[in-house]
């Protein structure tokens, strides 16, 4: 799967770097929000949950934002291979401070994990792009597996940080999410050679120009801004009836459980043959449609819900998701300048945030929002889909009368 021009093994460093520092990631919010509302006795804070929640809301808006900064510094100040180390000592100094701070200085401690979480996601990103430089027909593949890996790292974060404040008390839980950042700053020391190779192969590798790259960025943050803005609209009006999600959590399952299958699929398919990336995302946008589709029928009538609709609505969002977002990450690296890169994939976090500034700005809705999801999102794959037809034969044509000059010399 690896670029022969790449040194053997880079690829598996950047996905178990990432795995690891995924699962600290989603261990760490799992398990923040309990220990600030646990009382002193239990090993908490003992803060009010309206407190808790209002500092949680601003970690994760740090979290959405930071990655600027993060993204500037991995392209103009250091290299992306030192950033991703250095991302990883701070966040981890941060998270072993987290259980002794007071609360006038958690956030700072905060502020610290987000900007180290944001440094290091960006120059992750980066490398997986430039390892595949001379390539980006693969880079589709490559992000499949990367987000797979990612949803991975987020179930087994959720379950282990979780298991841990539970049985050894929550001071000990983000030790051990410290530590798994400590074994991945010592993986990518260990292992830094292959890092350097990746960053010093694509200085050499001539940086490909497009006048349509702002254009490209721009489309893929309003995409990824529009589909979840809808998917936190309308899954927040199904939560708040307290009748369609079970409260036992399965649901919270399907999703990565979902994620992984497909991706392994689309993986396969994506390396075995080079379909065009304009293709896969509009499927992936119309497949987007479909789900809520069927989350519509599932709750026409609120009192009486059909799981069976439900439940395929949902695994439909998953295969949605295993399709889009790494399409879209692929589209960022395809298009984006070499010198930008990082900060490139930083803007495309920071429309992720956006989206709960706009969730807050609308406010609550019903399911009132879901033909207009449906229709909205059918039309953009679709518009996409012939958008790429149309070019092609522009292309076909402009070849054909180019050939037919030749051939009348």
């Amino acid at each position: 799967m690896e670029s022969a021009k790449q040194p053997s093994g880079s690829l598996a460093i950047l996905y178990i770097s990432t795995l690891l520092e995924r699962l600290a990631y989603y261990g760490f919010r799992s398990a923040i929000v309990l220990f600030m509302v646990a009382t002193i006795d239990e090993g908490g804070l003992g803060l009010d949950v309206q407190t808790g929640l209002s500092f949680y809301g601003t970690f994760t808006a740090m979290v959405y934002l930071f990655p600027i900064l993060g993204g500037l510094i991995a392209d103009f100040l250091i290299p992306k291979r030192y950033a991703m180390k250095l991302a990883c000592l701070i966040t981890a100094a941060a998270v072993i401070a987290v259980p002794s701070v007071s609360e006038s200085l958690l956030m700072i401690c905060f502020g610290v994990m987000a900007f180290g979480f944001g440094l290091f996601k960006v120059s992750n990103l980066s490398l997986f792009s430039l390892f595949y430089s001379s390539e980006k027909y693969k880079l589709s593949g490559v992000f499949t597996i990367y987000y797979m890996v990612v949803n991975v790292g987020a179930l087994l974060g959720g379950l282990s940080i979780g298991l841990f404040g539970d049985a050894y008390g929550w001071a000990v839980a983000f030790y051990f999410v410290a530590g798994v950042l400590l074994v991945v700053s010592l993986l990518l020391y260990f292992f830094k050679g292959k890092l350097v190779s990746i960053e010093e192969n694509a200085k050499n590798k001539s940086s490909r120009s497009s006048d349509s790259g702002i254009l490209v960025l721009l489309l893929v943050a309003f995409l990824n801004f529009f589909v979840w803005t809808i998917y936190e609209l309308i899954n927040g009006f199904l939560w708040e009836t307290g009748k369609v999600f079970p409260s036992d959590g399965y649901f919270q399952v399907i999703n990565p459980a979902v994620i992984t299958i497909a991706s392994v699929f689309l993986a396969i398919v994506w390396f075995a043959r080079e379909f065009p990336v304009w293709i896969k995302l509009g499927i992936g946008i119309i497949f987007y449609g479909v789900s809520w589709q069927l989350t519509g029928i599932a709750v026409s009538d609120i009192d009486n819900i059909n799981l069976s609709y439900l439940i395929a609505g949902q695994i439909m969002f998953a295969i949605s998701e295993a399709l889009f977002v790494p399409i879209f990450l692929a589209l960022i690296a395809e298009y984006s300048s070499r010198k930008l890169l990082a900060t490139s994939f930083s803007l495309f976090t920071v429309s992720v945030g956006l989206t709960n500034f706009a969730v807050g700005a609308i406010g609550s809705q019903d399911s009132s929002l879901i033909p207009y999801a449906v229709g909205v999102s059918g039309a953009i794959g679709v518009l996409i889909i012939a958008f790429y037809f149309h070019k092609r034969r522009q292309v076909d044509l402009s070849r054909n009368e180019a050939g037919q000059s030749v051939s009348s010399i």
